[in-house]
């Protein structure tokens, strides 16, 4: 149904990308925009005539949702006069994540009402670098996310990758959880120099880890030690690596005969038991 009457509202102005306002027509539900909300409405299509319900017409405006999207939306809804939608702020969450394939959790609930409470300027990074649900449990482990407030500007100041900055955020809560405090914050990241370099990030990852880990970063390095001990032929590589919780030997084998590979795998055989001893 196409409708020209200007009775809209635009309560549901969550501040969508400039992507997805790409629209060309105006959609609406009852009388709630749906998109275009800063232009004057006039040839408004109501998709409550021919949606089968108020998601699937949200979720055919935006096929993708970010979580600041979805942070922002909720917050309208919370002061949105919702006659056309007459559902509770809740149970309008949990609709959206559903049609947009998502299994809700009271996680996600936590999560955005703890946003509300992280600096903009991280919420912004969020936003950037695509940041979901997943990526943020950690810090509902947390009293209040202030505690770490200094290390979630760094990320931000640094402009950290995705990946980096999550890691920093799992290893500083774990840290504060283990009885770090705020005077640990301060002298951890106020000593860091030329924080925007990549290999200074790679290294105020690996401290942190190595400060995480402490007993595990020591037996390591000297696991590490005694495999470099180990007198093996040419040809015969290895290391010893470490992935989260799990250590291993890597070892690799470059073979350029059937000589090569009787050799190698003797030698492999005859070294099994110092494996065992650094395992």
């Amino acid at each position: 149904m196409r409708l020209t009457v200007p009775q809209f509202n635009s309560d549901l102005n969550f501040q969508p990308s400039a992507e997805a306002e790409r629209w060309t027509p105006t959609f609406a539900w009852g009388s709630q925009l749906l998109n275009n909300f800063k232009s004057a409405p006039q040839n408004v299509i109501d998709l409550k005539s021919t949606a089968p319900d108020f998601y699937s017409a949200f979720a055919f405006c935006y096929p993708k949702l970010n979580l600041l999207e979805l942070f922002r939306l909720s917050q309208c809804f919370v002061v949105l006069n919702a006659k056309d939608i007459a559902i509770s702020s809740e149970e309008f969450v949990a609709g959206l994540l559903k049609v947009y394939g998502y299994n809700v959790r009271d996680e996600h609930y936590k999560i955005l009402a703890l946003l509300k409470l992280l600096p903009t300027d991280f919420l912004n990074w969020i936003e950037e670098k695509e940041v979901w649900f997943n990526d943020l449990s950690i810090l509902l482990e947390l009293s209040s996310p202030q505690e770490i407030f200094m290390a979630l500007n760094w990320i931000v100041s640094s402009r950290c990758s995705k990946s980096q900055g999550i890691q920093v955020l799992e290893l500083v809560c774990e840290l504060h959880l283990r009885g770090e405090d705020y005077g640990f914050m301060t002298s951890f990241f106020g000593s860091i120099e030329n924080p925007n370099l990549t290999s200074t990030k790679d290294r105020v990852i690996d401290s942190l880890r190595a400060l995480r880990f402490k007993r595990t970063t020591s037996s390591d390095a000297k696991r590490s030690e005694r495999l470099k001990k180990i007198n093996w032929p040419s040809g015969v590589t290895t290391q010893f690596a470490r992935n989260g919780d799990r250590s291993s030997i890597q070892i690799q084998l470059n073979l350029q005969s059937k000589k090569d590979l009787e050799t190698q795998l003797l030698a492999l055989n005859e070294r099994t038991n110092s494996l065992k001893e650094i395992l």
